[in-house]
Formats: C-alpha cells, structure tokens, sequence
C-alpha cells in the first residue's frame, strides 16, 4: 500500500475524504484483503469529486448518485462491483464519524453477454491492426504498448488485468516466463511464453523500457502508471 501522501497526490488534492480513503485501504491491506483494484476505483471516485466540484470534506449524495450512474458500455457485473465497493466506503465513513450518504445496495443484473470465438482471420486483422495505430505525441508509445499487449493476451491466455498488472520484474526474457501475482483469489502462477512472444517482449524492452526499474510498470503510461482496463477496453 503506497503512503498517505503520495496517495493523496494520485487523488489530486489532500483533504478529509482522501484522507479517510487511504485509512479504509490500509485497514482492508491489514486484514489481508488485496487494495489495488479497490484503489483505482476509489482514486477514480475521489478525482471525479474534485472535478465535479463536490464537498471534499464528507461524501455528498450528489456524488454518490453520480458516481452510481452506468457508463452506456458498462457490463452489469462491473457496474455492479464499482457501486459496491463505493457503498462500503461510505459505510466505512459513516462508521468513523463522516457525513456520507449509503445508496441502496445495488443488485447484480444477469448479464446477456454471448462468448464471440473470433476467426484466424479476424485475430489477424486485429494484430495488424495494433501494429498499425498511428504516432501520437499524447501517447507516443502506444503502438508499442498495445502490439504486445494483443499477442500476449493472445499467447498466453492471460486476463486483462493481469497483463496490465505486470512490472518489468515480472517478465523474465532469460526463461521466457511471465510471473503473475495477484491473480484471481490472490493466486500466482507461472506462464511460459512462446518463442517468438519472448523475442517480442525483448524488442519492446530494447525499444521502450531499457531503464526502468524492475518495479516499474512493464505496460506503462504516459503518466508513468499500470494502465487501467477500462482505458484498453474503449
């Protein structure tokens, strides 16, 4: 769990609300519950408070509701864990003395998603397609991000989140060995990379990320973080 004061500094501002965020994260880490994707949604809801011009001193229900609003691309399932985990923050907030407003408990929808298998054709269309994503100065390594990102996915079968999760510790080049930690229930595993997907990830070290330090975000942002799977995903 990252200190007080550089979590504050990811939030963009140091108050009461950001404050008692980190004391809930660090209570949750106390008590063995993993807190980096609770950290993300909860730095995401204390950012758009500060956007949105809403009291930083206390949770307003006019924050909540807007933060409980489904995104038009949101799947139920997602929806569903973003309300939540802000429901038990402001219960947390509540219990520590905080003014904050409790939505109701939000219940899942059944999700309607159908499995689409994709063609080796389509698989091939998308590579290129990867491969081909214009310079931008905004993300000037984004080509090299999101060609890797695809064939690992691809390669190795791995979650979204646990590929954007990697740190360039992780990837071992030498063995051809991705280490994923944190995985689903706070499992690791051990996943073999092929050859030509080792030889790629060297390509990309020699290109984007021959200095970074091994704790250092493996697919990195120009901001200099993980990048989040909502962001891969629009």
């Amino acid at each position: 769990m990252i200190g007080l004061v550089e979590f504050c500094e990811k939030a963009g501002f140091q108050n009461v609300l950001s404050e008692r965020c980190h004391e809930y994260l660090v209570e949750k880490e106390t008590i063995g519950v993993q807190t980096q994707k609770p950290m993300g949604m909860l730095l995401r809801f204390l950012r758009m408070c500060f956007a949105n011009g809403e009291p930083l001193d206390y949770a307003s229900k006019s924050a909540v509701e807007c933060w409980n609003e489904k995104d038009i691309n949101e799947t139920p399932r997602n929806h569903y864990y973003r309300a939540t985990e802000i429901r038990r923050f402001m219960q947390y907030l509540e219990k520590v003395g905080i003014d904050a407003y409790v939505d109701r408990d939000i219940r899942m929808v059944q999700s309607s998603f159908v499995p689409y298998i994709f063609s080796h054709g389509e698989i091939v269309r998308l590579f290129a397609a990867a491969d081909g994503l214009p310079y931008t100065p905004i993300s000037p390594q984004r080509v090299y991000v999101m060609s890797l990102l695809f064939q690992m996915l691809y390669g190795c079968g791995l979650r979204i989140s646990e590929a954007l999760n990697l740190v360039m510790a992780d990837v071992d080049l030498d063995q051809g060995v991705l280490h994923i930690r944190n995985s689903k229930f706070g499992k690791e595993r051990l996943v073999p990379m092929s050859e030509s997907l080792t030889f790629r990830c060297s390509q990309y070290v020699s290109n984007v990320g021959k200095h970074r330090k091994d704790e250092v975000a493996f697919f990195l942002t120009p901001g200099g973080e993980h990048y989040a799977s909502h962001t891969i995903a629009t």
